[in-house]
């Protein structure tokens, strides 16, 4: 979960200047000026919690709203420096780089009531990334609702409610993305802060829901394909380095991109030739024989690429700070020029890291594991998941159909 979200801005200044320590001197300079006039702010409006007192610098001095992207360069930079506060005050972590628009839009309004939905469901026993998760989709809301200058859940009526559900319906998402976020807003309806807030009863509008969970694959990509796409990285560039061994995790194993980011440096067990991990969304516990290719691969990394900090972590950014990645990091960027590069057709698909394991998912199925083991390798807590996976194996599902007998006239 993230971490306990940071209430006074002298507190978020204070984490700031350790996070900047790693930095020069010329780097720290715009921000200690920043941080000064944000402490200036707040000393004339007292009222005001962090977050607000950076809104209104924002507002003041870029001329733009809270949080938007400011129209000059010089500006720009600016902004992130006061985006990357805005994520401390809210119980992020800093990023490296700053995304503008509805996502930051929400936090000045609803973080109290978001924190309060948080803690609820780790009340409840939700999972940490479930928690995440559900938070994620709540922005979505929040953006809507700041939309429409709704800032306080008591305003909420049906017709928001309507609007809101009618604004899914052209946004794009696939109905199982509708159903996802819709299903989020009926659970933090359901949070008792929430709930005695409301002047309202939405539940009738959210109780029934409808979707096609095989309208939108997963995207897949052949072995060959696949092939292609490791053989035209230049490896002897640390990117590249970095790409060929994160692609092969991905592709061998099919290890999502949050196991590949937490893999520790004692999870390769050199001596026996094996990879040892806890999954972070199943939390269950996976053995995997280290193959030579990917043997390699990680000495070529560890030796050549890897910074020399000392961190647990295996993968670490090479620029500063010098730190693992962020829950942020997908690994998005060191894979998709690749495709263009190597001539694959990516139209219509999607074509990020899951891919990789829908695509060994579904050579798998090809080569007739059984689906149990097919779910144990992918490592899904059941083998229902892995059937989303593989249920467009149309030469499989056609066997499978002839041979049921027809029936009886």
């Amino acid at each position: 979960m993230n971490p306990v979200p940071i209430t006074s801005l002298e507190e978020a200044i204070t984490t700031f200047r350790e996070w900047l320590s790693h930095y020069s001197p010329n780097t720290v300079r715009p921000y200690e000026y920043l941080f000064g006039k944000l402490l200036e702010v707040q000393a004339d409006n007292p009222n005001l919690n962090g977050i607000e007192v950076v809104a209104s610098f924002y507002e003041q001095h870029l001329q733009v709203p809270a949080f938007f992207r400011p129209k000059t360069p010089t500006a720009k930079l600016k902004a992130g420096r006061l985006l990357r506060v805005v994520s401390l005050l809210r119980g992020d972590e800093i990023p490296l780089k700053c995304k503008f628009g509805s996502s930051f839009i929400v936090i000045a309004w609803y973080s109290e009531i978001q924190r309060e939905y948080s803690e609820w469901m780790l009340s409840t026993n939700k999972t940490v990334i479930t928690i995440e998760t559900r938070t994620s989709r709540m922005r979505i809301f929040f953006a809507y609702m700041e939309q429409c200058r709704i800032y306080k859940i008591q305003n909420l009526a049906l017709n928001d409610f309507v609007g809101f559900i009618g604004s899914l319906c052209t946004s794009g998402y696939s109905s199982q993305g509708k159903y996802n976020i819709l299903y989020t807003v009926r659970d933090f309806l359901k949070c008792p802060y929430v709930n005695e807030k409301l002047s309202c009863n939405p539940m009738p509008l959210l109780c029934c829901m409808h979707t096609n969970k095989h309208e939108r694959l997963p995207s897949f990509y052949s072995a060959e394909e696949v092939q292609r796409l490791l053989g035209i990285i230049d490896r002897s560039k640390p990117t590249g380095t970095l790409s060929y061994i994160v692609i092969l995790l991905a592709g061998i194993y099919g290890l999502r991109s949050k196991d590949i980011r937490e893999l520790k440096l004692e999870s390769i067990r050199w001596d026996i030739n094996q990879i040892s991990l806890i999954q972070k969304k199943t939390t269950r516990y996976l053995e995997l024989p280290l193959i030579a290719e990917v043997k390699w691969a990680l000495l070529d990394y560890i030796k050549n690429v890897r910074p020399k900090v000392k961190d647990p972590h295996i993968f670490i950014r090479t620029r500063l700070p010098q730190m693992p990645y962020s829950k942020n990091d997908h690994f998005t960027y060191l894979i998709n020029p690749y495709f263009k590069i190597a001539g694959i057709d990516t139209t219509n698909k999607h074509h990020g890291l899951h891919s990789l394991r829908h695509s060994l998912a579904t050579k798998l199925t090809e080569m007739e594991v059984p689906l149990n083991e097919v779910a144990t390798i992918l490592g899904h807590s059941t083998a229902n998941t892995t059937l989303k996976y593989i249920w467009s194996d149309i030469q499989h599902l056609s066997l499978a159909a002839e041979d049921v007998l027809p029936h009886a006239k």
